[in-house]
């Protein structure tokens, strides 16, 4: 039962992050950064994807690491995601000096 709501909740967690990268990335980068910025957020991505396999053969050390692991990075990236900014209702930036400006009004 255990493994299972630990199996769960990081799928879970991990598919919610990968989302949010994908609707933030576009709104939070200005237009003119924007296909880079949302082709390394897919290469992170990815790359998450691609290593999992390798995780796996850390069961021979300890039966529960893959899964400890598993479930500590997909909660650590959804409570990474809630300190995202709000985008709704907002000017978003267009330019890097857009990007330059909001930083030095807060």
């Amino acid at each position: 039962m255990f493994r299972t709501v630990i199996a769960v909740l990081g799928k879970g967690l991990s598919e919610a992050s990968f989302t949010t990268v994908f609707l933030y990335t576009t709104e939070l980068y200005p237009t003119v950064m924007r296909q880079n910025g949302l082709g390394y957020a897919s290469f992170m991505a990815r790359l998450g994807a691609s290593i999992s396999p390798l995780i796996m053969l850390l069961e021979d050390m300890w039966k529960f690491l893959p899964e400890v692991i598993f479930c500590t990075v997909a909660i650590f990236s959804g409570l990474i995601a809630w300190l995202l900014p709000e985008t709704n209702n907002t000017r978003l930036p267009e330019t890097i000096e857009d990007i330059e400006g909001m930083r030095y009004k807060k």
